[in-house]
């Protein structure tokens, strides 16, 4: 099973063991093991922290990018949600808003069309 796929899965399960925020990478200095990150959490954190140690990244999205076998471009879109047309938050949602069903919907996106769609998920 790849690493996008068992990210969606985890996503679609409500992110269990996180406090999922896509507004917050993690907080490397703060209590980490394998388990549970113990910080707020988006999907390149839960993706560093599963299959990285978190300690020892100097690039949480690029070491994720690398993890999930996706290029910095699509990396950028996932990781940070954003309106086409601006270039700013999609329909001035925030990003803490976001709930792992809907980035769920977003790792789905870039396995099958390389982005994630943002625009269409938040609606």
């Amino acid at each position: 099973m790849s690493t996008l796929e068992e990210t969606a899965l985890w996503l679609e399960a409500g992110a269990p063991e996180r406090r999922f925020n896509m507004n917050r990478l993690l907080d490397v200095h703060g209590t980490v093991d394998t388990n549970w990150c113990g910080t707020e959490c988006c999907i390149a954190g839960y993706v560093v922290t599963r299959w990285a140690d978190p300690h020892h990244v100097e690039d949480i999205e690029a070491t994720a990018a690398k993890l999930l076998g996706i290029t910095p471009r699509v990396a950028d879109a996932l990781f940070y949600p954003k309106d086409m047309q601006t270039d700013e938050q999609v329909n001035g949602t925030g990003w803490e808003d976001i709930r792992p069903q809907q980035a769920a919907q977003a790792v789905r996106n870039v396995m099958k069309y390389n982005d994630p769609k943002w625009e269409e998920i938040l609606e």
